[in-house]
Parts: structure tokens; sequence; C-alpha cells
């Protein structure tokens, strides 16, 4: 399936020609109804749509879920700006942290090139949390793994192009080549074959990951908690 596909029928199967959502669509913290009263299109416009209404996406931080492994905790911010963006950023952060409390904030600044204010993420947080050796040892092999993947596919155009041009042919010839073949939908069987191989890895990574408990969950809050 392709990206264009794949918008269309699972990303946004339920939108109209407008490029909203359906208005029965309701807050996912409060379950009012989104843009009840008409006047907040944002809520239900698929390029803005958060899952939230306003008064839900500027509510406070709070704990999204901890992780098992290490009882890392994820904390989910209000935008900053709202009106701009209205995703709700995540930070990882420990609950012994000094610098920014566990909330995996450190601070909040302003940036007068960008006219906007930002958060920073906590350094020492983040760090510890990538760098504990069993994550360290999943991404490496998933980095190693795809990287394999990208080389065969760019082995594989870089042979046929050669090929085509015949004895000896130039550097920047066979680069030509070999972009215009990335692009060929006569390389569509090859192109599955490695998309295939990434499934079967993304698979094999997942199996990994649950075996040594990287993605385990020990208290999870997957919405904002509910409205009194």
């Amino acid at each position: 399936m392709d990206l264009k596909t794949y918008l269309k029928d699972v990303v946004y199967k339920d939108m109209d020609k407008r490029g909203m959502f359906p208005a029965t669509w309701t807050c996912l913290r409060c379950r009012k109804p989104l843009n009840a009263d008409g006047g907040h299109p944002a809520e239900l416009y698929a390029g803005t749509y958060n899952g939230l209404c306003y008064p839900c996406t500027s509510a406070p931080a709070f704990v999204k879920r901890v992780m098992a492994l290490d009882n890392a905790q994820w904390c989910s911010h209000p935008p900053l700006c709202p009106s701009y963006r209205r995703d709700r950023p995540d930070y990882v952060g420990y609950a012994d942290c000094e610098a920014c409390k566990g909330t995996g904030v450190a601070k909040t600044s302003y940036s007068a090139w960008t006219h906007s204010s930002h958060y920073e993420y906590c350094s020492a947080c983040s760090d510890r949390y990538h760098r504990h050796p069993l994550r360290e040892r999943i991404a490496r092999y998933s980095e190693h793994s795809y990287r394999a993947a990208e080389a065969v596919w760019q082995s594989e155009l870089r042979r046929i192009a050669k090929a085509q041009l015949g004895k000896r042919p130039k550097q920047k010839a066979i680069k030509a080549r070999t972009s215009e073949l990335a692009r060929s939908p006569r390389l569509e069987g090859i192109r599955r074959e490695l998309l295939a191989r990434c499934a079967r890895l993304r698979t094999k990574i997942n199996a990994l990951n649950t075996a040594y408990g990287i993605d385990a969950v020990v208290d999870a809050h997957p919405t904002l908690p509910q409205a009194a």
C-alpha cells in the first residue's frame, strides 16, 4: 500500500471533502462533542485534529505512561501556541530528577528569531532513557538491520544501472540512472520484497522489545484524566 492509498483509506477514511471529520466525534477527555457550538472547527479539521477540545488541549501537564523497565515516565504537555499547533508534545523524565522534577521539560524558552515559545527537554533524563543498555542494544540492532536492507536496495539499483549503461559508465551517469530506477514501477517486485523484509524485521524487533520488557508499561493514561 503506497502512502497516498494509506492516507486515503486508513488515516482520512472518515474525512469529508472539506477536510472535516464527523460532527459526532467527541473529545477524548471530557466526551463532549467536538465543535459543538460551531465556532471551533479546528477541533474537527483533519489538519488540526488532536482528539481534544480547546479546554482539554490546554489542560496542565500529566503523566501519560510509566515504563516498567526503569520507571521512566512520559509526560504530556499543553501546546505553548495552540492557535499554531494543537498537538500536546510528550517528554520523558524520571521522578528523581532534580532538573525537571519528572516532567521531562527543563524549562520553557522564548525565541526572538521565531517569535514563539518552546519547551526545552531535560537532557539528563533523555540521555538516561536512551542510554539504557537494553534500549541501546535494540537500537543498534534495528539500525544495522535497516541499513543492511537499504544497502541491498542500492546495490541492486547500481547493478541494473551499470547493465543498462554498458561498459565503464561514469559515476555521474550511474547516479542519475539509479535515481530514475528508484522511481521505476518495473522494480516494484524488488521494492515489495525489501518492504516485506523490513516488516519481518519490525516484527522481530517488537518480539525482542516484549521479551526484554522494553515497551512494558506499569501505569498508562492514554488520554487526559476524565473531567469531573
